[in-house]
């Protein structure tokens, strides 16, 4: 799972609503949280006087007990990596897959910047960004880009210069993989490891971006307090960069935008 906490929640409230029962299988670096809330699943299915085994979770996770489990079960829910989705669908047994997250954020020139400003905080900083769907690259309106992003300043955001991000590129990313060690810590330590003077009192990275694709690897998912923030003209502009970046990575997972307009919003929506 590419969420410890959310995932076997959200999962095993669709399973048991569907009159299932679920096995859930974690990552090996999940697994105490993984236990912790299981436990709190199976106590609440007592109390509701259900039997607590509707929800069972793997203690001790394997690749083999893993591969057993997909082999032996009648449908898999499978949210991780590329390798454990492709495993699961070539199971043989019936699998629904979830890839990466990349969220992307526009916000338009009729927004509350300020409502606007905090909420993004919250989803970039929330569990220091373990979530597929913490805001990963924000889209401002040309018209309302300083301002919002003095906003995002304010909040505790960091503004990186060109040497920063290219020292924060070559740490998140070693060899073309995505950093284990970057996943879920908070700015200072990250900046810490790249080698970037934090200031106090900042609690995510802003990095400024212009394209998407693999030569712009901050368009991608980043799983770490990090935000790519990109400047557009219109609603026009944002719908296709949103669905440029989401090309990339992302793709079908989720975005959103600010506005009170309702012309942009439908446009968006559409």
């Amino acid at each position: 799972s590419t969420n410890p906490e959310a995932t076997p929640v959200i999962k095993a409230i669709s399973a048991v609503k569907g009159r299932n029962s679920i096995i859930i299988a974690p990552h090996p670096r999940a697994k105490l949280t993984n236990k912790l809330i299981c436990d709190y699943m199976r106590d609440a299915l007592e109390r509701c006087g259900a039997p607590a085994d509707l929800v069972i979770g793997i203690e001790t996770p394997s690749m083999e007990l893993t591969n057993e489990l997909m082999r032996q079960c009648d449908r898999i829910l499978a949210t991780g990596g590329g390798p454990m989705v492709s495993a699961a669908y070539s199971s043989g047994t019936p699998a629904l897959g979830v890839g990466v997250g990349n969220a992307c954020i526009t916000v338009d020139d009729s927004a509350d910047l300020s409502d606007a400003a905090e909420k993004i905080r919250i989803s970039k900083t929330l569990d220091l960004a373990a979530s597929c769907s913490s805001d990963n690259s924000v889209l401002l309106f040309e018209s309302i880009y300083d301002e919002m992003l003095g906003k995002l300043l304010h909040e505790g955001g960091y503004l990186l210069n060109e040497a920063e991000k290219l020292k924060l590129q070559n740490t998140i990313w070693v060899d073309g993989h995505l950093n284990t060690a970057i996943v879920a810590q908070p700015a200072y330590k990250i900046a810490g490891m790249a080698g970037i003077d934090l200031p106090e009192g900042k609690l995510f990275l802003i990095v400024p971006e212009t394209g998407s694709g693999p030569d712009h690897p901050f368009s991608g998912e980043k799983l770490s307090v990090t935000m790519a923030l990109y400047k557009v003209k219109d609603i026009e502009e944002a719908i296709s960069l949103t669905n440029d970046i989401q090309a990339y990575q992302g793709q079908g997972h989720s975005c959103g935008i600010y506005s009170y307009n309702d012309d942009n919003i439908m446009a968006f929506a559409h």
